[in-house]
């Protein structure tokens, strides 16, 4: 998956946990300008710059910081990995939605929502270094006379990137 952009930040965060596209802006807006864990949210772009790749380490180890003894994303990144995510000619102005490099901050201090969302725009940061989703498919059709049957399967090989995006339950109010 790629990084968010606001549209897809919003129509994920209302599938999940059932905020409107109002309420996801004004936490995406919080997380950027309040707490300085997100890159800018009003953005139409997905996207990441290729010259940012070189930055993901600092980033992982900020988020690490902000999470503290609460991190529990599983797996390790790969830096050494560049998903089609980092294309700096598919950005405008602005650019997907990141977490920052921003240190000092705990995650204690954001309300239950505002983490929720967070931790859903870091799963997605992550992703880009995971190896890819893996598995086998098979589809078999067979004709009985004059009706065919199909039949279609897979079974995974290697989880990849999708160890990251379990699924949330809504957090408490606030």
């Amino acid at each position: 998956p790629l990084p968010f952009s606001l549209c897809d930040l919003q129509k994920a965060v209302n599938k999940m946990f059932g905020l409107s596209p109002s309420q996801t802006l004004d936490i995406a807006q919080a997380l950027y300008e309040k707490h300085k864990l997100t890159t800018y949210p009003r953005t139409d772009y997905s996207h990441l710059p290729e010259d940012e790749h070189r930055l993901a380490p600092g980033i992982i180890d900020a988020v690490k910081q902000t999470f503290g003894d609460e991190w529990n994303f599983p797996g390790e990144p790969d830096f050494s990995l560049k998903s089609p995510a980092w294309n700096s000619a598919k950005i405008g102005d602005h650019h997907g939605i990141r977490p920052t490099n921003a240190k000092g901050k705990a995650i204690s201090s954001l309300s239950n929502m505002e983490r929720a969302i967070y931790e859903l725009i870091v799963r997605h940061f992550l992703a880009q270094f995971y190896p890819p989703y893996v598995y086998d498919s098979t589809s078999v059709t067979i004709l009985v006379e004059t009706e065919a049957f199909k039949v279609t399967g897979t079974v995974e090989v290697d989880p990849g990137w999708k160890v990251l995006m379990k699924e949330s339950a809504k957090p408490k109010s606030d």
